[in-house]
C-alpha cells in the first residue's frame, strides 16, 4: 500500500482568532466602552496562555512539536495548504 502525503491546512496555532474578533466586534457593535477598553488585557491574557501552552507542548512532544509549530502564526490566520 502506497502512503500519500499528509495535507494540512495552515491557519494558526491556536483557534482564538474568532474569539478575538467576536470580543472586539461585540464591543464596537454595542458601543460598550468597557469591552473595547478591556480588549488589550484580553489579548495579553490569551498571549500568555498560548505561550504557556506552547511550552507545555514542546516539553511533552519535543522536536515533533517544534517542526509542527514552525512558521505558524499564533493568532492571525495564514490561509494556504501545504504537504507535510
Amino acid at each position: 500500500m502506497r502512503s500519500s502525503p499528509r495535507v494540512h491546512t495552515v491557519f494558526c496555532d491556536t483557534p482564538t482568532t474568532p474569539l478575538l474578533a467576536l470580543w472586539l466586534g461585540a464591543g464596537l457593535g454595542s458601543l460598550n466602552g468597557w469591552l473595547v477598553m478591556l480588549f488589550p488585557l484580553f489579548v495579553i491574557g490569551l498571549s500568555v496562555e498560548a505561550r504557556l501552552e506552547e511550552r507545555l507542548l514542546e516539553s511533552k512532544f519535543g522536536e515533533t512539536y517544534r517542526v509542527y509549530a514552525y512558521g505558524k502564526p499564533r493568532f492571525i490566520p495564514q490561509l494556504g495548504v501545504r504537504a507535510l
